[in-house]
């Protein structure tokens, strides 16, 4: 009885981590600390914006996703969903963002496991539908 407890906990534990990681990730993202997002990011990452999918390096992914932010300028940040992805055995949330003029963009962040702890290996910006 004292192992399955045990067990629980630490996957309950293993868990919020990677809740708490992907939060962390999104604030950096919301607050344009880009240095601590790059310093978290895979070597390579999926960037895909406007449904144009990209795998690159991760200074050119901080590159690409300083420049698309910094012309949407949002200024309201919404968490919309964060779940579990099976296939990719890690985490996710998607955002909405709006500027002043009133539009809409969706992000899309991936975090994965990995030996160096959670990456961001994915991410997507599109206009919000």
């Amino acid at each position: 009885m004292k192992n399955i407890f045990t067990i629980l906990i630490f996957c309950f534990s293993f868990l919020s981590v990677g809740s708490i990681a992907a939060q962390t990730h999104f604030d950096n993202l919301k607050n344009r600390n880009y240095t601590a997002i790059a310093n978290k990011m895979a070597p390579k990452v999926n960037v895909q914006i406007n449904r144009k999918k990209k795998l690159v390096s991760k200074e050119k992914a901080i590159q690409m996703l300083r420049t698309r932010l910094e012309e949407f300028n949002p200024i309201e940040w919404k968490l919309l969903h964060r779940g579990e992805s099976e296939a990719e055995n890690g985490r996710y949330m998607i955002a909405a963002l709006t500027n002043e003029a009133g539009e809409g963009i969706r992000l899309f962040i991936q975090v994965e496991k990995s030996t160096n702890g959670p990456q961001i290996s994915s991410v997507r910006i599109r206009k919000a539908l």
